[in-house]
């Protein structure tokens, strides 16, 4: 669980880059 939690906001950062440069 721990584990798709850090997916998660990996998932997110990324997410992050890419639509806020």
């Amino acid at each position: 669980m721990y584990g798709i939690l850090r997916i998660y906001i990996f998932s997110t950062r990324i997410g992050v880059v890419l639509c806020g440069g």
